[in-house]
């Protein structure tokens, strides 16, 4: 299966990796506006490998080459999803994310990001 989908009190967290479903970054854009106009376009078009994505779901992607955290839009990056041999210390902490997705009845923040070296 190309992606796991929860079902929560928040509504649809969606996770998948981003190099399925068209994940690309223009030279003059950051990731997080990168995933905004994938997001938009999923909302808008859907993806043949995806459930249907309304715009107030949740979707955590990897396959980014750097984590990020956008709550606003429902958007969140796990970085690069392995560590590679010889990447430094300061590497880890810039290029991996680990995502903790808690129920403890904060509302405007359900999806809590941290930085596995942190």
């Amino acid at each position: 299966m190309p992606y796991a989908k929860l079902i929560g009190e928040e509504g649809k967290i969606i996770i998948c990796h981003g190099h399925n479903i068209g994940l690309v970054k223009r030279k003059e854009e950051t990731w997080r506006e990168a995933a905004g106009r994938l997001k938009e376009k999923l909302v808008r078009e859907g993806h043949k490998n995806l459930p249907k994505i309304e715009k107030g779901d949740k979707l955590i992607i990897s396959h980014t080459h750097a984590p990020f955290y956008d709550m606003e839009n429902g958007m969140f990056a796990t970085g690069t999803w392995k560590e590679k041999e010889g990447m430094r210390e300061d590497e880890r902490k810039r290029k991996m994310g680990v995502f903790i997705i808690i129920n403890d009845e904060e509302r405007n923040d359900p999806i809590k990001m941290r930085r596995w070296m942190e």
